[in-house]
């Protein structure tokens, strides 16, 4: 067997290696359940990420890997015959780790990379569901908003790895559906004061 046939078959197996990697890591899951509302003084925003494949990311937390849900949320006003004006954005940052002496789950969430709570929970489900949703997150003041308006709240998701583990790099070989991005998911909104 020549060099050149050698060469041919290592690249055909890197070819079929990395169109495996990039299938894998298919978008899996979805924005789902999202509703917006007011509480007489702000616009809240409540949505929850679904079809995900929450076995892996049990692994992972037991793992001791931190796993963040991060999720992009927009507000617009929308305006006929003109590009829609936006009003926020916001990132909402859900971080869970097991802590393996107390065997405690964490879960804090971040807003604008402000913490804003964090939650404990000696239950894996519990803690997933607080990890892949976002429960009432205040995305505009309604003193900004016109009577009548038409407005439209997106929102994306994104499941990742700790940037800052090393050893994550190796265990993301296992389980590639670490970077796992959603679409937009856009949902109406309609103010009557």
């Amino acid at each position: 067997m020549g060099t050149g046939k050698i060469f041919q078959f290592i690249a055909v197996m890197s070819v079929l290696i990395l169109a495996f990697t990039l299938a894998s890591c298919a978008k899996n899951g979805q924005i789902g359940d999202v509703m917006v509302m007011d509480d007489m003084s702000n616009v809240l925003v409540y949505a929850r990420l679904q079809n995900i494949q929450k076995g892996d990311t049990e692994k992972l937390i037991y793992a001791g890997v931190p796993v963040n849900c991060t999720f992009h949320v927009s507000f617009y006003r929308e305006r006929p015959y003109w590009i829609d004006q936006s009003l926020s954005r916001l990132i909402v940052r859900n971080a869970i780790k097991y802590d393996n002496v107390k065997k405690n789950i964490y879960v804090t969430t971040r807003l604008n990379e402000k913490e804003m709570e964090i939650s404990e929970f000696k239950d894996v489900e519990a803690a997933k569901i607080s990890l892949f949703e976002i429960n009432g997150v205040s995305v505009i003041n309604v003193r900004a908003l016109t009577r009548g308006e038409r407005y439209y709240v997106m929102v994306k998701a994104k499941i990742e790895k700790d940037q800052h583990s090393r050893f994550v790099r190796y265990i993301l070989l296992l389980l590639p559906f670490m970077e796992t991005e959603t679409n937009w998911y856009r949902k109406e909104f309609i103010w009557k004061g």
